[in-house]
C-alpha cells in the first residue's frame, strides 16, 4: 500500500468494503437454506460447514502463498542510482551510512560503483547471501570496515574507515516482483467465488435431506 499511494490504497479498500458489504447480504439468504435443507439436522449440516470452512481457512495461508510466488516475476536493475538516505554520522572513528534501494526482496548479489559526480571512488559486491566481497579486485573493500545488506528490505549500512562524502552507489542486481503473483491470485480467488455461486442452482431448498434419502 506504501508504493500505492494513500489515493489508490483508499479506493482499493474501499471496492473490498463494498464487496464485503453486499457479499454479507447472503448470508441470511445462506442461513435459511441451510436450514430448510436440513431440517431436523440443521446442527449437524451447519456443523459440517463450519468444519469445511476451517479445513479451508487453514489450507488458504500457504495455497495463496505458493500462488504469489509461482507467478511472480524477476526484474533486473542495471545502473541503479542509491544515494544515502542521510549525511555519514560518526561513531567513534567510523563513519556509518545508512541506503535504501528503490526496490526490496533482491534475489541475487549486488555489485556495483561508488562515485561522485562523474568520479569513480571504488567498487562494491556482495555475494548472493548479502555478505560483502573484499577480494583485491575490489578497491573499495580497503576503505570499508565492515557492510550489512538486508536483501528483502532493500536497505544496506555501511561503516567506512574514514568519510566518504559525497558520495552515489551505481548498483546492479535482480529482485522479485509480486504484482503479477497478486493478480493471479485475485482471478483465482474470483473464479472460486463464480464457481461456489453457480453450485447454488443445482441446490433444490424445496427437499430436505430426510426427503432425498428417501427419494420424495
Amino acid at each position: 500500500f506504501v508504493s500505492l499511494g494513500f489515493d489508490s490504497a483508499l479506493i482499493i479498500v474501499s471496492i473490498f468494503a463494498t464487496v464485503k458489504f453486499f457479499g454479507d447480504w447472503s448470508q441470511p439468504a445462506v442461513w435459511g437454506s441451510v436450514t430448510d435443507i436440513a431440517g431436523r439436522n440443521t446442527a449437524s449440516v451447519f456443523a459440517c460447514i463450519n468444519t469445511m470452512g476451517s479445513i479451508a481457512g487453514l489450507a488458504a495461508g500457504p495455497t495463496m502463498g505458493i500462488v504469489i510466488e509461482r507467478f511472480a516475476e524477476f526484474d533486473e536493475v542495471q545502473a541503479a542510482k542509491v544515494s544515502p538516505v542521510a549525511v555519514a554520522i560518526r561513531e567513534a572513528d567510523d563513519y556509518v551510512t545508512s541506503y535504501r534501494f528503490e526496490h526490496n526482496t533482491i534475489v541475487t548479489g549486488v555489485e556495483g560503483e561508488i562515485r561522485q559526480g562523474e568520479k569513480l571512488l571504488g567498487k562494491i559486491k556482495f555475494d548472493k547471501a548479502g555478505v560483502l566481497v573484499t577480494d583485491g579486485s575490489f578497491a573499495t573493500a580497503a576503505k570499508i570496515k565492515e557492510a550489512q545488506l538486508k536483501k528483502r528490505s532493500g536497505t544496506m549500512a555501511i561503516r567506512w574507515k574514514e568519510d566518504p562524502g559525497d558520495h552515489q552507489l551505481v548498483l546492479n542486481y535482480r529482485h522479485k516482483e509480486y504484482g503479477s503473483g497478486w493478480t493471479m491470485l485475485f482471478i483465482m480467488l474470483g473464479g472460486i467465488y463464480l464457481v461456489s455461486s453457480l453450485c447454488w442452482l443445482f441446490i433444490d431448498c424445496t427437499k430436505t435431506l430426510k426427503d432425498e434419502s428417501i427419494g420424495v
